[in-house]
Parts: C-alpha cells; sequence; structure tokens
C-alpha cells in the first residue's frame, strides 16, 4: 500500500489513503538529493501494531535490552506519564497486557516497552520549548548514540546531520506544535551499509563501507519513521522501523536504481561523509548504472 507525499498538517489538509510506510518512489524521489520534509499518514495503530509476528525481531530486542540496557533504553522523571500511557496503547496495538514495573519507575517502564513494541521508540516532550527528549528505546540505531540524546531538544539531536536544521529547522518546529491525537504522520529516511545487522549501534564497531566496493556486500538501509501525539499526556511519540535491502535487488527495480544513483552524485560532500559513504558513492552511482533503460550520462 502507498500514500502521497503530505506537507505537514495545517487544518486544510486533504484526506490521503492509509498507509504505514512511503512508497519507493516517495523514499527515492527522482530528483537531486536535498532535505526533505515528505510525509505521509497511516492509523497509530496500523504502525505501531506487530507487523511480523512470526520473526525474531522482539526476541533479539529483548537480547539487546537485557545484554546492554545503558547503550539502548533511556528515561527522566518527567517521562513517566507518557510512558504509562503508552503502555496502555501498546496493550490494545498487541492485544497482550504488559506487565509494568510497581511502582513504575521510567527506565524499566521504557525497557519493558521496548520488548513489547516492534519499532524502535523515542518520547518527546513539548512541556518546555523547545522540543526535548524525555525517553527512549532504540535497539536498532543507525550509527548513532541514543544514551546520549536523553534530554536533548530535537535540533540539538539534529546538529549533527549536515544541512538539516538550517534547511528544515523552523519547518519541523512548526509541525511539531501543529500535532494532533489519532493520526501518525509517516517519513522515511536511509543510508548505505556493509552490514545487514539490524543493531548498528557505534559502539559495536562494525564494518564500514569502503574501497573497492562490493555491491553483494552492501544494504540500504531504510528507516520507516512515524510521528504520532499521545492525547492525554501531550508527548510525542516517535517510532523508527528498520528495513534493510540488498543493493543488488536495487538492479531489479531500475526508476528506484536510477534515482538512488541520483541522489548519490548529487548528494553535498559533508552529507556523503555523515553517511559514510565518500569514499564509495561514485562506484556505487555506477553500479546503479545497470540496471536496464539506465538514462545517459
Amino acid at each position: 500500500m502507498g500514500t502521497r507525499a503530505m506537507m505537514p498538517p495545517d487544518g486544510s489538509a486533504p484526506h490521503v489513503p492509509a498507509s504505514p510506510r512511503l512508497e519507493d518512489h516517495e523514499i527515492f524521489p527522482n530528483a537531486e538529493y536535498q532535505h526533505r520534509l515528505r510525509l505521509g499518514r497511516c492509523e497509530p495503530s496500523d504502525y505501531f501494531a506487530p507487523w511480523e509476528p512470526n520473526s525474531d525481531l522482539l526476541a533479539e530486542r529483548s537480547r539487546w535490552i537485557d545484554e546492554h540496557p545503558e547503550r539502548h533504553v533511556v528515561a527522566d522523571g518527567p517521562a513517566i506519564a507518557g510512558l504509562v500511557e503508552l503502555a496502555e496503547m501498546v496493550e490494545r496495538w498487541t492485544g497482550q497486557p504488559a506487565t509494568l514495573p510497581s511502582p513504575p519507575e521510567p527506565k524499566a517502564l521504557a525497557a519493558e516497552l521496548g520488548k513489547r513494541l516492534e519499532p524502535d521508540f523515542i518520547l518527546l516532550s513539548r512541556d518546555s520549548q523547545p522540543t526535548r527528549m524525555t525517553a527512549g528505546c532504540v535497539c536498532f540505531p543507525s550509527s548513532w548514540y541514543p544514551e546520549h540524546k536523553l534530554g536533548a531538544t530535537l535540533q540539538g539531536i539534529h546538529d549533527v546531520v549536515p544541512g538539516l536544521n538550517p534547511t528544515l529547522g523552523e519547518a519541523i518546529d512548526g509541525f511539531l506544535s501543529r500535532l494532533k491525537p489519532g493520526t501518525a504522520w509517516i517519513r522515511a529516511n536511509w543510508g548505505l551499509s556493509a552490514s545487514n545487522e539490524r543493531n548498528q549501534h557505534p559502539w559495536r564497531r562494525l564494518q564500514r563501507l569502503h574501497a573497492p566496493f562490493d555491491p553483494r556486500a552492501t544494504w540500504v538501509r531504510i528507516e520507516h519513521q512515524a510521528l504520532t501525539l499521545l492525547p492525554r499526556s501531550g508527548t510525542i511519540l516517535f517510532g523508527i522501523r528498520i528495513e534493510q535491502r540488498p543493493l543488488t535487488q536495487f538492479l531489479e527495480h531500475p526508476p528506484t536504481a536510477h534515482a538512488l544513483e541520483r541522489a548519490l552524485r548529487s548528494m553535498p560532500g559533508p552529507m556523503a561523509a555523515y553517511k559514510g559513504i565518500a569514499e564509495v558513492r561514485e562506484p556505487i552511482a555506477e553500479y546503479l548504472l545497470q540496471a536496464p533503460d539506465a538514462p545517459s550520462k
């Protein structure tokens, strides 16, 4: 299923079809690379309810939470209202009651919810401006440190992304200020990786992309993200689902391969360095030109 790209809700946005993820042409538009606030929408339950009931995903989440909670689970006192409300919603989304710590302690509660939900999650408080991170369970980070972000403002979290705050910072702040309960707003982000491990925390020191480039050992890592407002506490819930596709698979989908090739060639140098692909983006772009009907350079 798919949905048209949307701008943030402003009270006059037209209806869009419900879907828990964007389609490939929205994730990889055939355009020059730039920061975009491309959004669709769906029911929160469509995104946060189980997608993979027979997979090993929840077992892996539980393992990382139990073995390295200091890396993957964060929470502070003000997060408790949002965490308790999220626990109630998780029961509805999964159909299973959560075993809550008594009395509820923020980090223990975040860990329990992280074992129940398939997506990683972050809670953001709007009580004090600007919006800041108060809790989260991030088992599958894409080369960033969740444990360093507790208490950080959203702009502080985004500071490491070249050009993002100057380009979209005000638009993101305005979007978050207008969030209403009952809708999940979805977007996607992508990167490239030399590993198909879900958990790419920098502490693990996984193999990075480097020359010479091997297409059989390269994955396109997509973050399917969602934002929704918890109605009682007014806490923003941010979800991240990881999808990893072999780069070789892109040759089977020429429009997507061509769009990714164009994005790689037009990406600013600082952004390519941030994504860890500066050394290999040119050979990867050349490889993608093998897709049928590739446009002439």
